[in-house]
């Protein structure tokens, strides 16, 4: 089964103090939530629930990028983030077809932070499985007037499609996110990946991917019908 996105939930923004972004329609058990979340300063954000972080970087200006997950049982309630002191932005975006135990993604990037750019850079990852969910996701904050808006994602194999793209004018930072994805056929490098935005601010960028329900069940036939040999490979 190949992973898709199923669909995208509500967005959540607040001045300070805690939000709640809105569970994507129809999501089904096993599917995976994944949550953006850009808050104008370096607070350590919480989230309710089971829900666990897969990236949390701090752009040391105004910002901090945060993407959590969770495996939906059907039914979910919206997670209450709490922590942030000042404006924060968060959306969830959901994909069916991922494996259906432990950790869904095969590779999580290490973010780029920019302290001005108009460019958003999520650096390179290799897949370690084939047909992988790749998922450019970032941000951008600012104290200006600037509500940026994000575009022209770069690349082919995947050549992204555009999930999410939403900005909050807040009270002392303006902050704004984006995710775009699509599946990887093989397990070459990606490349650097960008995504254009209308304004020059700081910006964070990462790159995730998700695993196919197929590599799940590889997973299982090798170590039903394979034993590790003396020199590290596989044996029948």
């Amino acid at each position: 089964m190949a992973v898709a996105r199923r669909a995208v939930g509500t967005v959540a923004q607040a001045t300070s103090g805690n939000v709640s972004p809105g569970i994507p329609a129809g999501n089904t058990a096993n599917d995976i939530l994944v949550c953006i979340v850009l808050n104008g300063l370096n607070d350590v954000l919480t989230f309710s629930g089971s829900w666990a972080k897969k990236v949390e970087v701090n752009n040391s200006t105004l910002h901090r990028l945060t993407v959590a997950w969770l495996r939906a049982v059907g039914g979910d309630a919206a997670p209450t983030i709490s922590g942030a002191s000042v404006d924060i932005i968060a959306r969830i975006v959901s994909y069916s077809g991922c494996i259906t135990s432990g950790d869904p993604f095969d590779v999580a990037g290490t973010p780029q932070t920019d302290a001005l750019t108009a460019t958003v850079t999520c650096p390179a990852i290799t897949p370690g499985t084939a047909n992988d969910m790749i998922l450019m996701i970032g941000g951008q904050s600012t104290t200006g007037a600037e509500a940026p808006t994000f575009s022209t994602y770069s690349g082919s194999n995947p050549a992204p499609s555009e999930a999410i793209d939403n900005a909050f004018q807040g009270a002392v930072v303006n902050v704004a996110i984006f995710a775009a994805d699509g599946t990887k056929n093989d397990t070459t490098t990606t490349g650097n990946r960008t995504a254009a935005s209308d304004s020059t601010l700081p910006s964070t960028g990462v790159l995730v991917s998700l695993l196919p329900a197929a590599a799940s069940a590889f997973i299982k036939m090798v170590g039903s019908n394979f034993r590790l040999a003396g020199n590290g490979g596989l044996a029948a």
